[in-house]
């Protein structure tokens, strides 16, 4: 930890302001208040708060040393102490030797003496306050750089469980494909080359406008509506000029993986997925809504997809109730409430 007041031209300015003003208050206490002529006077301010001045600077370096948290208490009162003793005395010893050259008459009383274990004692304080302050700011440091590594690594975790699970599934789909409709395994290829794309050129970025992020579930249904042909629909209902609204990357896909588990592949009938995005207030409104056959039996609570969004939006938003589920009829919906971001330049 460097020296606080010497390490810039702005704490050297204000340790000898400080100083300064010291000096000042003690030649009118000596030239008011006990008579003794200017010359004297000012000799003797100078001089002694200035020595004292000088050996302030130094003793940084013992009370840096010598702090609670690394001494126990009867070693710190004997430390300062000694230091303390051996400052005053080089004080005393400096002062009276300079003293005697410019004036006969100038020695060093005893309330003097008093004043410089005052001084010694404020600024041994000031210094501590500054440690402190300086360790503290060091932890707060520490501790978000810690938080922020921490995120980070959940919410890499968190997106690296989306793309085996789909990975697998397309896999499966495309080698089924390949037997029964080489054109659309084909077409499946390339839709899930362009995905996966997607996928790595945003791997560390937090956040994406909506606009790309529809891109890719377009790229996304258009490969899941190759599974499943005539049993899937889609729509889009997006609020106009809401395309730069910044959204988490890849936050729709386990919601959307969702309604098509539960509602495509437990459904002989056309299932339609509705997903809709709008502005409210200070935030972006995302609905995902898709039908299922009422007669088959619906996983109850939330699934391992909706789990995933709802703790990757708590990590960035610190918010564990922007995922909301409602269940009506044969209707199922997912509601993503995102605080309003806008994106500069995507």
């Amino acid at each position: 930890m460097q020296h606080p007041f010497i390490q810039h031209i702005k704490g050297l300015l204000i340790y000898i302001g400080m100083w300064a003003v010291i000096s000042i208050v003690h030649f009118f206490l000596l030239y008011e208040g006990q008579g003794i002529n200017i010359f004297d006077s000012l000799i003797k301010a100078f001089i002694s708060n200035g020595i004292f001045w000088l050996l302030g600077v130094f003793l940084w370096y013992p009370i840096r040393y010598y702090r609670p948290t690394k001494s126990i208490i009867s070693n710190l009162f004997f430390s300062h102490l000694l230091i303390a003793s051996v400052t005053i005395l080089l004080w005393y010893n400096s002062s009276a030797f300079l003293l005697s050259l410019f004036s006969k008459t100038c020695a060093i009383q005893t309330i003097e003496i008093l004043a410089m274990v005052f001084y010694y004692s404020i600024l041994t304080l000031i210094y501590y306050l500054i440690i402190y302050y300086n360790d503290l700011q060091t932890k707060l440091k520490d501790e978000s750089f810690l938080k922020d590594t921490l995120r980070s690594t959940e919410l890499n975790l968190l997106k690296s469980q989306i793309n085996p699970h789909f990975l697998f599934n397309s896999l499966n789909s495309i080698s089924a494909l390949t037997f029964i409709s080489p054109q659309k395994a084909q077409d499946m290829i390339i839709s899930l080359s362009d995905y996966l794309r997607y996928s790595i050129s945003f791997p560390d970025k937090e956040r994406v406008s909506i606009g790309t992020e529809i891109e890719n579930i377009e790229r996304f249904l258009a490969i899941e509506k190759i599974r499943f042909g005539e049993r899937l629909a889609y729509t889009f209902e997006i609020e106009k000029g809401i395309e730069k609204q910044l959204i988490p990357p890849m936050i729709l896909q386990p919601i959307i993986e969702n309604a098509i588990k539960h509602g495509v592949y437990q459904s002989t009938e056309l299932v339609h997925i509705l997903i809709k995005m709008e502005l409210k207030e200070a935030y972006t409104i995302i609905t995902v809504n898709n039908n299922f056959e009422s007669s088959e039996k619906t996983p109850q609570g939330v699934g391992l997809g909706l789990k995933n969004c709802s703790e990757r939006l708590r990590i960035l938003y610190g918010n564990e109730s922007l995922v909301q589920t409602t269940k009506e009829g044969n209707q199922f919906t997912v509601t993503v409430i995102i605080p309003f971001e806008l994106s500069k330049k995507i």
